[in-house]
């Protein structure tokens, strides 16, 4: 019983991760609305793949970035900008409210365009879980449940 709230406080905390991939798995049938999620094997093998091909380019920066993610596990990437805009709308509404109870990293503004950056970190380790990658604006979403290395990321931007 004592560790009851504990566990209902971590599972309030990455719910929204698994609401948003069957989110994303309700409009997967929606007209102009473009998906591609990868489960655990998906992920391997693409990265897998993308590493083969990045080690025979020598192309170091986006091998530091196959590092980085080596423990995400899912992978999801939306762009519904060519749905209605009734659907824009109404899915924009969902994710954001999926999304109030996350910890937002950073919001990024560029010519007019946001990104938001969610996930969770842990002081003690060097990792960042669960990562949502959010523009509103721009009609796109980017999911990945795992870790990314946040060493190989700082590297990668200085790079």
């Amino acid at each position: 019983m004592a560790l009851m709230p504990l566990s209902l406080v971590a599972q309030n905390v990455s719910a929204p991760y698994r609401h948003l991939y069957n989110l994303i798995g309700e409009y997967k049938d929606t007209e102009g609305f473009e998906a591609v999620r990868l489960g655990s094997v998906g992920t391997a093998l693409a990265r897998g793949i993308v590493a083969a091909a990045l080690r025979a380019d020598g192309d170091r920066e986006a091998l530091v970035l196959i590092r980085a993610a080596r423990r995400i596990r899912r992978i999801a990437i939306v762009d519904y900008e060519d749905c209605s805009e009734p659907v824009q709308k109404r899915f924009t509404e969902r994710v954001s409210r999926l999304l109030e109870g996350c910890p937002l990293l950073m919001e990024v503004n560029s010519d007019g365009e946001e990104v938001r950056i969610y996930g969770k970190t842990d002081g003690k380790s060097e990792w960042l879980r669960d990562c949502v990658l959010y523009a509103p604006s721009s009609h796109a979403l980017i999911c990945l449940s795992g870790a990314v290395s946040v060493d190989s990321l700082t590297s990668l931007m200085h790079q």
